[in-house]
């Protein structure tokens, strides 16, 4: 009788032991998950960032190749009706 209680008494401390080691690993994992959560939200706001980052500059580059296509239209409209601008000449003239 005194064996069995023994083990059992054993099989607790054993039980106990091994309780306390899991609950340290599961706060042990708990603290990972969290930093590994927060490095992914980081990365999230960093690629959101820079694809509207991106959009914009496209954006602007858009604007710019439209500007100068515009700009150039009307040059060669000028061009073909023999109006320049007499700023456009004296840049000629300077070069």
């Amino acid at each position: 009788m005194w064996k069995t209680l023994l083990a059992v008494l054993q099989s607790v401390f054993t039980l106990a032991r091994d309780l306390e080691e899991n609950r340290k690993e599961i706060k042990e994992l708990n603290e990972k998950i969290y930093v590994l959560a927060s490095a992914v939200r980081s990365l999230s706001d960093k690629i959101d960032a820079n694809t509207q980052n991106e959009a914009s500059e496209r954006k602007a580059l858009i604007l710019q190749l439209e500007n100068e296509l515009l700009k150039a239209g009307r040059e060669a409209r000028l061009l073909k009706s023999g109006k320049r601008s007499s700023r456009n000449k004296k840049a000629d003239e300077k070069k």
